[in-house]
């Protein structure tokens, strides 16, 4: 529910609705409870985003270094080249890069940045 947007108010409300009660209470769930549900379920989601990520990330280092390897074997050093560049931008490896604005646009950054003031939220 709360990933349709309800409000925790809304949710207590659906969930009484539905007749989903509190076991021990037989009672609606209170406020509380689906505030402290809905924190436990945002913490779980987090942990398995970041193992998620974590996976992936491991995996591709693991294709790379493979491609990686079958090229040296091969002499292919363009594709070593390769591999290396999207090992190191998987990674942040790089330093950033820096862009310059020129023309108009570079006068309207300058402007806008110059004068906080002006700054629409």
């Amino acid at each position: 529910m709360r990933l349709r947007h309800l409000t925790q108010r809304e949710i207590v409300v659906a969930l009484a609705k539905k007749d989903v009660l509190n076991p021990s209470s037989g009672e609606p769930y209170s406020l509380g409870t689906v505030n402290a549900d809905i924190k436990a379920l945002r913490s779980q989601w987090r942990e398995k985003a970041a193992d998620d990520t974590g996976e992936w990330v491991a995996d591709s280092l693991a294709e790379l270094e493979e491609v990686r390897r079958q090229a040296w074997s091969k002499g292919e050093l363009a594709i070593v080249l390769k591999s290396l560049k999207q090992e190191a931008e998987l990674l942040g490896l790089d330093a950033p890069a820096r862009t310059e604005l020129s023309g108009s646009l570079a006068v309207k950054a300058y402007t806008v940045l110059a004068n906080p003031d002006d700054w629409e939220d």
